[in-house]
């Protein structure tokens, strides 16, 4: 099940990131401005965010196998839409349709994933799991601007078989957990904190590499025909920093929330070098912030499940925690677009996200450290 679920998640992925690798395109071959164009990623994401909370409510009462079924069948047809809208407004219509659908699909997924795995092994699991993220991602980045240059309709057929794949190995192979009982527990003020940190590492790395297409076309680093080239950097080490992150959470039962505010911490200042670095050395950082918020996301998860309500309402806690990332990526990929628009620049952006973020993670720090989240990671657990 765990491998039916990271396979939604890849296509999943590869939704979310279909538009914003296409933007420098779409920005040549439509005359979309980039305030516009960020506004297409801005629309996904801001109904992804909207939908976190009530995914997991939706998937808690009706069953996470078979809400997971319904929305990823929603999603499929939703993006074979692409096929036959592609004024800004069609696409806009599409993006936001697709968010809503999508946050259902990643909810009742991640929270499936969780009910099936001992409670000891949950964020090694979901470690293994948000890879799926960056591998989905990287293949969008570099297929779709490359099937682009055959036509748009090329690069959406190529991945409806995919899609469809994806949607009958769900619906032949999951199924609904038994219920456990009753058991919802108590969600302690620590789950304050763990949010925090899912909220500045969302706004700092979801805007960033949402326009990091734009960026190296801004940039020279590549034409915007050949973003296929770069596109991937800031996502591939994900790959490698998401497992190790799911490790290194269910190795450790002291110091998570060190370890997620200090990966958090090295991510937002990832994205700060790359906007004010040259060429190379930008690629080198930007790759970083994929393995720093790959890193992140087990001890993150590994404290939000310690601090969140029992085993019939992990949806619900899955939404909560998640809601806290994606609000901060709703926001900034249009914050740095329209930053872009009026500095003529990517530096000024990069700067203000991550400055803002390193503030607030060291905020979180300073407040948490004083408490049991600073030693043992959450109270009671030993």
């Amino acid at each position: 099940m765990v491998a039916v679920g990271t396979f939604s998640f890849f296509m999943n992925s590869l939704v979310r990131y279909f538009i914003p690798s296409l933007l420098p395109v779409i920005e040549e071959l439509d005359g979309i401005s980039i305030v516009k164009a960020s506004l297409l990623v801005t629309a996904y994401w801001s109904t992804y965010t909207a939908m976190q909370i009530p995914s997991g409510f939706i998937s808690d009462r009706f069953g996470q196998a078979t809400v997971n079924k319904a929305s990823f069948l929603a999603m499929t047809a939703l993006f074979s839409c692409f096929l036959a809208l592609h004024s800004f407004a069609g696409l806009l219509a599409i993006q936001l349709l697709l968010g809503a659908s999508s946050s259902l699909v990643y909810i009742s997924d991640v929270s499936l994933i969780q009910r099936v795995s001992e409670p000891s092994r949950r964020a090694h699991a979901v470690g293994i799991y948000q890879t799926a993220f960056f591998v989905g991602a990287s293949v969008a980045e570099i297929l779709s601007v490359r099937l682009l240059g055959i036509s748009f309709r090329a690069s959406v057929l190529a991945f409806m078989p995919l899609m469809l794949a994806a949607c009958m190995l769900n619906f032949a192979l999951l199924s609904n957990p038994e219920r456990k009982g009753r058991s919802r527990g108590t969600v302690r003020r620590e789950l304050a904190y763990v949010a925090a940190i899912r909220f500045a590492s969302g706004f700092t790395y979801l805007g960033f590499s949402s326009l990091f297409a734009a960026f190296i076309v801004f940039r020279g680093i590549t034409s915007a025909d050949s973003t296929y080239r770069f596109a991937w950097v800031p996502i591939f080490l994900g790959i490698a920093g998401s497992p190790l992150g799911g490790v290194v959470s269910r190795g450790i039962t002291r110091y998570k929330f060190t370890v997620a505010v200090a990966a958090s911490m090295a991510l937002a200042l990832s994205v700060v070098a790359t906007g004010l670095l040259p060429g190379a050395w930008a690629l080198l950082t930007a790759s970083l912030s994929g393995f720093f918020y790959g890193l992140y996301s087990g001890p993150s998860m590994g404290l939000a499940t310690e601090v969140s309500a029992g085993e019939d309402a992990l949806g619900s806690a899955s939404g909560f925690v998640n809601f806290s990332s994606q609000l901060g990526g709703s926001v900034s990929p249009f914050l740095i677009g329209a930053m872009v628009a009026s500095t003529h620049s990517f530096s000024i952006p990069f700067l203000t996200v991550g400055t803002v973020s390193l503030a607030l993670l060291i905020a979180v720090y300073i407040a948490g450290i004083s408490g049991s989240l600073g030693k043992t990671g959450t109270r009671g657990v030993t």
